[in-house]
């Protein structure tokens, strides 16, 4: 999207010539610029770890005291295109611990069954608050009878109300994405008793 490469544009004028070791004030600084881009600032925090890494000559792991410990596995996302490509890259992932298919409108759920032929690991769905409570409380059922361990925002941000009808009624836990950006919305969530973007 333009506006992330923009955003990164001004990232880069923030780094720029410094050093990793003072990470937390850059990116303090380039949350600043890039104010609701936090696509553009999760990049810019991940090379910089990276580089932090590099320079210490330490993995990430050692470096974050996290050596020997078992690690949460981590999910892919598999985007929106044609159903063969989709279907063609879930094979090639097909080691990966975890798949997450992004849906967009309610045609593309016939999708997830050709997915799961190809992929035999775990299975989240991110549907980008593309839906009403309706489909999405229908899509629920029958993502579940696929295997599928949870939905992520399956309504629009902004209602709480909704996302907590398609929770009641879903056999999976619904996960809330665009809805949780703070603690202030964390809270929130919890009171309409749904998840939020702290994965399994």
């Amino acid at each position: 999207e333009d506006s992330v490469r923009d955003a990164l544009a001004e990232c880069a004028l923030v780094v720029r010539g410094s050093t990793p070791f003072c990470l937390e004030a850059l990116l303090d600084e380039c949350e600043a610029v890039a104010a609701g881009q936090p696509t553009a600032v999760a990049a810019v925090d991940m090379a910089l770890h990276d580089l932090l890494g590099r320079a210490a000559g330490l993995s990430l792991t050692r470096l974050w005291g996290l050596e020997g410990r078992l690690l949460p596995p981590t999910a892919i996302s598999l985007g929106i295109m044609d159903e063969a490509a989709r279907v063609r890259r879930a094979r090639e992932l097909s080691d990966w611990p975890i798949l997450k298919l992004k849906l967009g409108s309610w045609d593309e759920l016939g999708v997830v069954a050709s997915i799961r032929r190809a992929f035999g690991g775990r299975l989240w769905v991110d549907c980008n608050g593309s839906w009403d409570v309706d489909r999405a409380s229908r899509a629920a059922i029958e993502l579940a009878g696929h295997g599928v361990e949870l939905i992520e925002q399956p309504v629009p941000p902004g209602q709480l109300d909704a996302l907590a009808a398609v929770q009641r009624c879903s056999p999976i836990p619904v996960v809330a994405d665009e809805d949780c950006m703070g603690v202030a919305d964390v809270l929130r969530l919890h009171e309409c008793l749904c998840f939020w973007a702290a994965y399994p």
